[in-house]
């Protein structure tokens, strides 16, 4: 026992019930804290719908098809019986243009099954429109028919088929850092690519 003492309890015990004092009240002062708290880790792949519209790249091609043919055949109206090769080029390519241009388009873009509708829509409207001529034993009303068919078949395109479904699933790249509680408590450093 030690010789002096504060009150009833020796010296000793006074400053060993101030130390556990102390550390108690250190601790709970600690633990009554709230937690550190960390920003929450995304998950690992984020996944998100994205619809792009490239309806424009197909009316841009349909109107390019549109002006070939109008000029070709205005200038193959105007010849008369003339030959001439630039109304003949001018006709074939906006043909070309107006039943290749909008599948590529599709395809380029790997929608195949747009591309093979919109072909089939484009080749059904200018055979019908070719039909109507006299030379095929045609009537006028079928060339309206079959305008009308090409016409839907334009706007079907930029407007229904025109529209790309992009799935963005995407890691979440960069550095992180996490505690980590357990028997090793400590930090990790992860990197995602």
């Amino acid at each position: 026992m030690s010789t002096t003492a504060v009150g009833l309890f020796p010296l000793r015990d006074v400053v060993s019930y101030g130390v556990v004092t102390a550390v108690l009240a250190i601790s709970a002062g600690v633990t009554a804290s709230p937690p550190p708290t960390f920003p929450s880790a995304p998950p690992q792949t984020a996944i998100s719908m994205d619809r792009t519209w490239y309806g424009w790249q197909t009316l841009i091609l349909d109107a390019g098809s549109v002006a070939s043919l109008g000029i070709g055949a205005e200038l193959y109206a105007r010849q008369g019986s003339e030959e001439d090769l630039a109304p003949q080029v001018l006709l074939w390519s906006g043909v070309a243009g107006a039943i290749l241009g909008a599948p590529i388009v599709h395809w380029a873009h790997t929608n195949t099954g747009k591309g093979f509708a919109s072909l089939g829509m484009r080749v059904s409207g200018l055979l019908i429109f070719a039909l109507a001529f006299p030379e095929g034993g045609g009537e006028p009303g079928m060339a309206a028919f079959g305008l009308t068919v090409l016409g839907g078949a334009v706007v079907v395109d930029a407007a229904v088929f025109g529209y790309q479904d992009r799935v963005d699933a995407r890691s979440i790249s960069g550095w992180s850092i996490s505690p980590v509680l357990g028997k090793r408590t400590g930090f990790t450093l992860g990197h995602a690519f």
